[in-house]
């Protein structure tokens, strides 16, 4: 990280704490109540994909799940193929109070805390359906097997990467007395070829947008992304 971005985020801390004295935070205008079920807006099948009932690994620790209750109120994961048989996960998550505390997991902290060494960690754009996307691709390695991640944070209905572009949309928010909802939209798949397996997901994704309804996509993508 540049020093200007070091300096940057260490202002918009300092900014946050000092309006956090004079406004008091309220969550957004999205109602959590209101928001829409992912498990119903997202397909089950689309373009040749379809989830399969092959189980994800669950959360046993009763303290790590009501943790994690606290941070989101709806989580989504599925396992979808092909029909060569190719396999993406999909995982979604979503908060409607992205304060410091309760902010979405960056995977690049949780994969470490499943066994995982992150051996490459890069920004980069994914083109969807015509729009270019802020993204982070990630490859874990553990002692069973190499997993490449695609992800990106949806804050306040925009999509960022990096902890610069969430500290700026939460400062944003806090000069109107508001807390930005998140999602966390994850792809990732095991393999040994990295160009092939963020291809794959590259495809998987722009199928998965082009056959969800406008609400949807607005939720997955943003309302446009910086």
């Amino acid at each position: 990280m540049t020093v200007f971005k070091s300096s940057l985020i260490f202002f918009l801390l300092i900014g946050s704490l000092i309006f956090s004295e004079f406004i008091r935070p309220v969550p957004n205008s999205v109602d959590v109540q209101d928001f829409p079920s992912l498990e119903s807006s997202i397909p089950i099948s689309f373009e040749g994909w379809h989830s399969i009932n092959q189980g994800l690994p669950q959360i046993v620790d009763p303290q790590a799940e009501k943790s994690l209750d606290a941070i989101y109120s709806q989580t989504l994961s599925r396992i979808y193929v092909d029909k060569q048989q190719e396999k993406i996960i999909l995982s979604l998550a979503y908060g409607p109070n992205q304060t410091e505390p309760l902010r979405v997991h960056k995977p690049e902290v949780c994969y470490p805390a499943q066994g995982f060494n992150i051996e490459s960690n890069e920004v980069g754009q994914l083109e969807v359906s015509g729009q270019e996307i802020p993204v982070k691709f990630l490859k874990g390695v553990s002692s069973d097997y190499t997993e490449f991640v695609t992800y990106w944070i949806v804050v306040g209905g925009v999509a960022v990467a990096t902890d610069l572009g969430f500290k700026l949309q939460q400062f944003k928010f806090s000069l109107d007395g508001k807390i930005p909802d998140g999602l966390l939209f994850r792809v990732s798949s095991h393999g040994q070829d990295a160009k092939a397996e963020y291809q794959k997901q590259k495809r998987f994704v722009n199928d998965l947008i082009n056959n969800v309804d406008l609400e949807t996509r607005k939720i997955l993508l943003g309302e446009y992304s910086r």
